[in-house]
This record gives C-alpha cells, structure tokens and sequence, in this order.
C-alpha cells in the first residue's frame, strides 16, 4: 500500500503536465482567402507553410512579450526553460515567420514550460513542443 502512495505521489504531478506540439504545417492545405482587396476582383491564396519555428508569449494574442529563457543546445535542436507566466505557445511558418499559429498555455497552475525545438526529425521536418507543469 505504501508503495502505491509513493507511486502516486510521484507520477501526479508528471501526470498533470500540459504538452503542447506544433503542426508540422499550417494551414493544413493550401487556404483560398475570403478577404478581396478595394477596387480587385482576384482571388488570394494562403499555401500551406512547413513549421519553421517556435516561441512563447506573455500578454494578449498577437502581441507584443515574447519570453526570453535559459537556452540548452541539445543534440538535433535545443530547449529553452521558460517561467510559469508563459501564456501563449507559438509556431512559425514560412521562411520570414509570415504565418503563426498560436495555442493558449492552461496557466491556471504553471510554475515551469519548456520549449522543445528539434531542426529534423525522420522525416526531415522540424518539431517543436511545449511542456509545462
């Protein structure tokens, strides 16, 4: 019985961590635009972009506070150990970041996030996570 206690309190807290990872592309599919510019009768397109990046906020959506934290080079990528007050997770795409996707951290008991961006996995594609606890 004592045991299974112990069990419990230990994986508890690693049970109650919030694991976030980007989209390998965004958007999905190559996206027609619904916006038409004054005066033009064309058609836009958004194509789909490969993740290209990744980074975290405080603040609004779309604002301005990107965190800064202690940075580990890793094999393949790197992490970044980030503070409890991150609140948004945010994955780039496109060469010059010209499209982002941007997922609300559950901040409700966060003391920790860590970034996790690796340049290539088997597919060749790069990955990037967040973890907070």
């Amino acid at each position: 019985m004592k045991k299974l206690l112990f069990a419990c309190l230990i994986l508890g807290p690693a049970a109650q961590a919030q694991v976030i990872e980007c989209p390998k592309f965004y958007p999905w599919q190559d996206t027609s635009l619904a916006e038409i510019p004054y005066r033009h009768k064309g058609k836009g397109i958004v194509a789909r972009r490969p993740l290209s990046g990744a980074g975290a906020f405080v603040g609004e959506f779309n604002g301005a506070g990107e965190l800064q934290g202690v940075r580990k080079d890793v094999k393949g990528g790197y992490d970044v150990q980030l503070p409890g007050v991150t609140k948004w997770f945010v994955c780039y795409y496109g060469e010059g970041r010209d499209i982002s996707w941007w997922e609300q951290i559950d901040d409700s008991k966060i003391t920790r996030c860590t970034l996790q961006v690796r340049n290539k996995n088997s597919e060749g594609m790069m990955d990037a996570s967040m973890t907070c606890k």
